[in-house]
This record gives structure tokens, C-alpha cells and sequence, in this order.
């Protein structure tokens, strides 16, 4: 292909922008005999020469892309024009047309040396989240995989457009087709993007790394880390907005990037506060003579501030301690009552979550939303059960390898198959409350979704009037002579079971919240 040749009388070539072992990407002008576009329209065609690929993977990938254009009707994504196959010749060639989007990437005009203000990029961010959400309301939805600052088009008029949709996937496909090849840009893609699983939440990661990089002009590959987790506030400082937003896509754990991209868009302009800095009440100022807390008076008394790590953990023992005393057998507090309604106070306002907590609750209008995160390896759970589970899979391997290497009887690895199947039950009912996550949404139209994930997720959903009451519950499970607690949520016929890794506050918020907001939607 070269500069001024037609394609197939309709299409005359200006510009190529780009060029692979395999396929070009013209600047293209629509002529007189183009039937799908008006003469004159500014275009891009993307050209596939069919015989030129290693494989099928390329065409795939330009198929997915032309029928995801098609079905896609958004201002800030290239309008789909044509696509075609053609031959010339004894070669064969497939032809995708879109609407060209006028303007520069992000990453070219940073190339120049542009610099942008923080609002200027809370903006961009905003409005490149609110296309992610529409991808994400498609059905099934859409995910881009490939979203950063060269694919990021900023118009003329200061408007963005998404452009390059080659990578797209929709969710459901790559959810559940077994495949290592990895789709995106290095520092841009999450872990599970690196592993060939990306989700929705794939997408929200690399636009705060898009952002990121805007804002620090360091690859998200270079920004220094806290943990895991890229963490451009270190190097400038960030707004609250931002810091939010960023704080929460930047998350390596997608389960833990909980923000919905639309109410982070309106974090980020303004028009919701930003989540904690007016929920948290300053902490109230004891009157001169009032008593301290008994564990402060007694880390005191032994000599001990109070401020440093032993008084703290001797003060919290103690408050602990006194806590539990004023409270009834199974730590319930006196005000709630257990008629059936599962704890709700009875002045109906659901306990407020611990500062430190890590669980999020929404509760606006007719939608609730919990999101319980992965505890991770330092859980209690984890480190006590957990390490016994871990400890009796190791010494049966040992066993059992040991006893084939040897040369013994099939009969004695035979005899260790009952030891292997009590190490994983119990590795899975110890480990499970600590390594999965809980997403739950209520709504009047949507019902009760749940869904969980351990080893993979897992969905599942019921009317919202078979949803009854959720309570605190002792588990069947006891560690260190101690009885678990969980969440236990009554839907239909069944009860479903969760929260074993979380906190006796944090049990108590959720039951409360989950109960207030059950209770006031069958008032409405």
C-alpha cells in the first residue's frame, strides 16, 4: 500500500500511521463512491493482509475489534464506518474503516513536553472513566485491555476520545476461555492482565496508571511501591480526589478496586465528597477530670506511656477485655435484641464500620453494596489455623513421597489418600475466610447478587423478597479453644455464611447495615 491509492473505489489513502510485520493503519479520505460514508469524511483504516500472518490470532483479534465498533455507539469512541475484504491480485486483504478522531494521544503531546494541571487531569480521568463505564454496561461488557496514553486522544476542544480497540474482549469469553496470551502494555496491565485473566477492573487499573503518569511523568513500571501497590503520592503531592481514586485502582488486588468508575468520576469533579474525610467524626476532647479508658489508667499505673507499642497493645488488651464484660454471653451488646431482625439497634441506625476497616459499605437509595476484601496472608486465621493446615499437607507429602521414592507397597501411598483429603478439607474451611473476597449488592430491581471468590468466582442471586434477616452467628469451626464468628444471611430455603476473617465490629456493622437498609426498602 502507498499514499494515494484507492481502495476498492471508495477510500483513498493520505498517510500511513502506523505498520506491523502483518497490517498497516492508514489516514484515509472517503471518496465519491463510498456507500457507508459522506465524500470528504476524515477516516483511519486499519489493513490486515491475510497472507502475512503467523497465525490466526491477528485476525481474531481484528474481528473482535470491527464487531465491537459496530455495536458501540459513545462519543468518546471512534464511530464505526465499514469493513470489508478485498483482493488484489493473488493477495488477500480484510479493511476496517472508522471515523478518524481529531487530535493528538496523551503520550505524543506529553512527548512534546506538555504539562497539564491537576485539574486538568482530574477532568480527563473523569471523562475516561465515564466511557469504562459504558463499556462496562454493555452486555456482556466490554473490556478494553490495552487503555493508556497513546491510546488516549485529546480533541482540539480538550475533550478525550478511546481509541485502539484491537485487544477488546468482552468479560464473559475471556472469563471462562483457558489462555496464557497477554493483552496490553507493560506498567498499564494489573497482575491478572499479566496472567491472561483480565476483568472490568483491568481497565480502572490502567487509567489510574494513565493518570499516574500524567501526573508524575514516570512510567508506572518506575513509580516506587508501597507493598505491591504503585504509589505516585510519593513523589508529589496528590489531591484528596485523586488520592482516592488513585489510591483505590491502583489496588495489584482486583478485588480490592471497589469504586464504581461512575462515582469516581464524580469524586473527582466535584460532586461527591470524598469518601471518609466527612464520614469520620474528629475525636472527641475529654473534659478536664473525666476518667481515661481503663486501659490507659492501667498502662499508666505499671509505669507504661500509653503512647508507645506496648502501652497501645497492654491499653487495647485491656478494652478489650472490659468491652466483652459489658456485653452479653455471646458478645452481643445490650441495645440489640434477638427477635429475628439480626441485631438491628433498636433506634434503627446500623453500627458505623471501625476507622482502620477495610470493608466498604454503600447504602444510597435503592442500592447496597458490600465489599469485603481478601484478608490476606497476615489474617488471624491465616497465620493460626491456616499454618497447622499447611504444616500437616507438608509432613503427608513428605510421607507419602518419602514412602514411593523407597520403593514400598502401593498399598502404603494408597493409606495416606484419607490424610490427604482431611489436609485439604480443613486448608479450605481455615484458609477460605482469609483468602476470599465478598462482593454483595441488593437493589429492588437487581435483587441480592453475591458473589464470592477463593480459587474462582462464584455468582449467585436471589429475589430481593427472599432476602431475610442477617445476624452474627457462632461457626462450626473452633481455633485455639476459641469458636469462630461469622455473617450469616437467611435467602430462601438456605443461609449463606461469610465474614469468619473480619473483626466482632465489623461483623456487627454489616448485620446492622444490611438490616437497616432491608428494613427501610419494605417501608417504601
Amino acid at each position: 500500500m502507498k499514499q494515494g491509492d484507492v481502495i476498492r473505489g471508495s477510500y483513498r489513502l493520505e498517510e500511513r500511521l502506523g505498520k506491523s510485520p502483518y497490517a498497516e493503519t492508514w489516514a484515509a479520505i472517503s471518496t465519491e463512491g463510498a456507500g457507508s460514508a459522506p465524500a470528504g469524511l476524515s477516516l483511519v483504516i486499519k489493513i490486515l493482509s491475510l497472507g502475512d500472518m503467523p497465525d490466526w490470532k491477528g485476525y481474531e483479534h481484528f474481528e473482535r475489534e470491527a464487531s465491537a465498533l459496530r455495536a458501540m455507539s459513545h462519543p468518546a469512541i471512534p464511530r464505526y464506518i465499514d469493513h470489508f475484504r478485498w483482493e488484489e491480485g493473488e493477495s488477500h486483504y480484510l479493511a476496517l474503516a472508522m471515523e478518524r478522531v481529531p487530535g493528538k494521544s496523551l503520550a505524543a503531546e506529553a512527548e512534546t513536553g506538555k504539562r497539564w494541571t491537576e485539574a486538568e487531569i482530574e477532568a480527563m480521568l473523569a471523562e475516561l472513566l465515564t466511557v469504562l463505564a459504558y463499556l462496562q454496561s454493555l452486555r456482556p461488557p466490554i473490556i478494553h485491555r490495552d487503555v493508556n496514553p497513546r491510546n488516549i486522544i485529546l480533541r482540539p476542544d480538550g475533550t478525550i476520545a478511546l481509541v485502539d480497540f484491537s485487544g477488546v474482549q468482552d468479560a464473559v469469553r475471556l472469563a471462562y476461555r483457558d489462555t496464557a496470551t497477554m493483552v496490553g502494555s507493560a506498567g498499564y496491565a494489573p497482575v491478572e492482565q499479566v496472567s491472561g485473566r483480565a476483568t472490568v477492573r483491568s481497565d480502572l487499573y490502567a487509567a489510574a496508571a494513565s493518570a499516574a503518569f500524567l501526573l508524575t511523568r514516570t512510567h508506572p513500571s518506575d513509580l516506587p511501591h508501597a507493598g505491591l501497590k504503585p504509589d505516585p503520592g510519593a513523589l508529589l503531592e496528590l489531591s484528596p480526589r485523586l488520592r482516592c481514586v488513585l489510591g483505590n485502582y491502583l489496588e495489584p488486588d482486583e478485588a480490592l478496586r471497589t469504586l464504581p468508575p461512575l462515582e469516581a468520576a464524580a469524586i473527582l469533579r466535584g460532586e461527591r465528597p470524598v469518601p471518609g474525610l466527612a464520614v469520620t467524626p474528629p475525636p472527641e476532647r475529654r473534659p478536664e477530670g473525666q476518667a481515661a479508658s481503663p486501659g490507659r489508667e492501667i498502662a499508666s499505673s505499671l509505669g507504661l506511656d500509653p503512647g508507645n507499642p506496648l502501652g497501645k497493645a497492654l491499653g487495647r488488651l485491656v478494652d478489650d477485655l472490659s468491652e466483652r464484660a459489658s456485653r452479653g454471653r455471646d458478645g452481643v451488646p445490650e441495645p440489640y435484641f434477638g427477635d429475628g431482625t439480626g441485631g438491628v439497634p433498636a433506634t434503627d441506625a446500623p453500627e458505623r464500620l471501625p476507622a482502620d476497616s477495610r470493608v466498604a459499605i454503600t447504602a444510597e437509595g435503592g442500592l447496597f453494596r458490600l465489599v469485603i476484601p481478601r484478608a490476606g496472608l497476615g489474617s488471624p486465621g491465616m497465620l493460626a489455623g491456616g499454618g497447622f493446615s499447611v504444616f500437616w499437607l507438608g509432613f503427608v507429602a513428605f510421607w507419602t513421597f518419602s514412602a514411593l521414592r523407597m520403593g514400598a507397597p502401593v498399598f502404603f501411598p494408597l493409606f495416606s489418600l484419607p490424610f490427604w483429603a482431611v489436609g485439604v478439607f480443613m486448608a479450605r474451611t481455615l484458609l477460605k475466610p482469609a483468602l476470599s473476597s465478598v462482593d454483595l449488592t441488593m437493589s429492588r430491581t437487581g435483587g441480592l447478587i453475591f458473589e464470592e471468590r477463593f480459587l474462582s468466582p462464584r455468582t449467585r442471586s436471589w429475589p430481593l423478597d427472599e432476602v431475610g434477616a442477617c445476624r452474627v452467628e457462632n461457626a462450626a469451626v473452633t481455633q485455639r479453644g476459641r469458636r469462630d464468628r461469622e455473617l450469616v444471611l437467611e435467602v430462601g430455603t438456605r443461609s449463606l455464611r461469610f465474614g469468619r476473617a473480619l473483626s466482632d465490629r465489623e461483623r456487627r456493622a454489616i448485620a446492622s447495615s444490611v438490616n437497616a437498609w432491608l428494613k427501610a426498602e419494605r417501608r417504601a
